[in-house]
């Protein structure tokens, strides 16, 4: 760890003060994940007074709000230098799976979801939905390892 000399120095460098954040900002994206992915989109399905055209379009319109929240901070941790140099392309691969939520999974699911929600059939079952937990999964795992790898600066 290289220590800074100068106004302000408090014993760790600019580099280790951006790891250390970037480390927190992957810990509260993880647990946001948890929370929107793995705790309240399953439970609103197991309440009964809640129709399923109603949950789906609450789900839809939760899902599109993460992912606006997802893609700024996806910016935060690309500039806070999150990971060392050799787990970087490591820290891109929130961005990445983001990327493909929105553009390709998030658009199809929506089109699904819009046939139920107007009261049309639904379609056959699909991957869809396996595709979307998977890249939530996979972006859980890289987010708590980039949270919870690394020296706190000062150790």
């Amino acid at each position: 760890m290289s220590r800074s000399v100068g106004r302000g120095d408090v014993g760790t460098s600019l580099e280790d003060h951006r790891a250390d954040w970037g480390r927190t900002v992957a810990l509260v994206w993880a647990g946001m994940v948890l929370g929107v992915s793995f705790l309240a989109t399953p439970a609103k399905f197991l309440a009964p007074s809640l129709p399923r055209p109603v949950a789906l379009d609450v789900g839809r319109q939760t899902f599109r709000t993460f992912g606006l929240v997802e893609v700024a901070l996806t910016a935060v941790l690309g500039l806070s230098a999150a990971a060392p140099a050799r787990q970087r392309p490591l820290a891109l691969a929130p961005g990445l799976i983001v990327l493909v939520q929105a553009l390709w999974l998030r658009p199809q699911l929506d089109a699904r979801t819009r046939q139920v929600v107007d009261g049309g059939e639904t379609s056959p079952p699909s991957g869809l939905h396996l595709a979307y937990v998977t890249c939530e999964m996979a972006k859980l795992a890289v987010l708590l390892g980039l949270g919870l790898t690394g020296r706190a600066a000062g150790a």
